[in-house]
This record gives C-alpha cells, sequence and structure tokens, in this order.
C-alpha cells in the first residue's frame, strides 16, 4: 500500500491557520482545521498507508480524533522535514506521497493518479497560490535553498527537479479569499468534504 504522509500540526487555537484566523477567529481557525484533516483522513485511509507527520507534539490532546498513526516532523525547514518523511517512505515502500492538511475537497481521483505516477517517477500537485498541495515519488528530490510560503515555491522546486510529472492542479485554504471559493464548493457539493461542510454551518 502507498504510504501517504499529511503534514500538519496540532490544531490549537492561536497557533494553526494564522493567516485565516484574522478574518474568523482564531477558535474556528483551529475547528476547521480539525475539520479538514478529518475529511482527509476518511478519504484517504482505506487505499493508502496513512500517517500524520506533525509539526508539534504527535500526542498533543487536539489530535486525539486522529486514529491514524502519528510522528514528529524531522529537520529545520519544510524542505529537510518533506526530504526525511519522503526518504522514509522510499525506503519503507520504494514511492511515497506527501500532502498538507489545507486541501479537504482534495479529490480522491487526484490521489490516485498520483499513486499511479509515483510508483515510477517525481510527483507535483501544483496549487493555485504558487506552490503545491502533493509531492512524492520513487526518488528524492533536491529542495535545497527554497523559498517556502512564497508564490515562487513550486516554481523553484521544478527549476532543481526538471523531471517531476506534473499532476492537474488543485487549491489549498490558507485565507479567506481561499475559504470563500471552499464554501462555493461545498455548497455545490458538500458531500466533497462533510467534515468542513458541517464546521461551516456551525
Amino acid at each position: 500500500m502507498t504510504p501517504l504522509a499529511i503534514f500538519t500540526r496540532p490544531p490549537i487555537p492561536g497557533a494553526t491557520k494564522t493567516r485565516l484566523a484574522r478574518s474568523i477567529g482564531e477558535r474556528q481557525a483551529a475547528a476547521l482545521h480539525v475539520a479538514f484533516l478529518k475529511d482527509l483522513i476518511t478519504r484517504t485511509r482505506d487505499a493508502f498507508d496513512v500517517t500524520l507527520h506533525v509539526a508539534g507534539d504527535p500526542s498533543h490532546e487536539t489530535l486525539a480524533f486522529a486514529d491514524v498513526p502519528r510522528t514528529a516532523q524531522v529537520g529545520d525547514d519544510l524542505g529537510a522535514r518533506m526530504d526525511h518523511a519522503l526518504t522514509s517512505m522510499i525506503g519503507k515502500a520504494g514511492h511515497g506521497l506527501i500532502i498538507g492538511s489545507d486541501s479537504p475537497t482534495l479529490p480522491v481521483s487526484l490521489l490516485w493518479l498520483a499513486k499511479t505516477r509515483a510508483r515510477e517517477a517525481q510527483v507535483l500537485g501544483p496549487s493555485a497560490d504558487g506552490g503545491y498541495f502533493l509531492i512524492g515519488g520513487s526518488a528524492r528530490f533536491d529542495l535545497s535553498g527554497m523559498t517556502w510560503g512564497t508564490s515562487t515555491a513550486l516554481a523553484q522546486t521544478r527549476a532543481k527537479n526538471a523531471n517531476a510529472v506534473l499532476l492537474p492542479p488543485w487549491y489549498d485554504v490558507d485565507d479567506v479569499s481561499d475559504l470563500r471559493l471552499l464554501k462555493l464548493h461545498l455548497a455545490l457539493d458538500p458531500q466533497a468534504a462533510p467534515e468542513t461542510a458541517l464546521a461551516l454551518s456551525a
């Protein structure tokens, strides 16, 4: 089974989804973080070997709902942490995938496509903000010297990893404009992320 690392952090009010929290408040932002994770875990757990890779304490009480294995992220920056996780998955299964916890509506079809490609190639899933919602494959990436959290992250990664296969794009939910898109999406199709739709209606 393909290993899937979901990169996240404990959903502690004030310490998670900070850009979104400026608009909707710290508690609602943390509640949405929980809902995002619940939807992603539900969607992936039957088809992937899912582990939460936590920036912080993986045993934190706010993650008690997550009934999948949890481990701490290892590395000094995001690139080092992703490299460590991907290297570990390649050693275990020959390939692996990493996603963030900011795309609760991420379609299963995209994950299946990534899973197929990852067995033989490097894979990147572009996001609308210039970053990427997924990285993985059967070989390590060069992630040194990247400027994380910017609109150039994907371009920088591709410049150093020119053979990476691009998936169709999807969107992350980082700020209030992304939240408006998410609300529109779920108004049309609440089953795309049922826990998130419920949290937004509360």
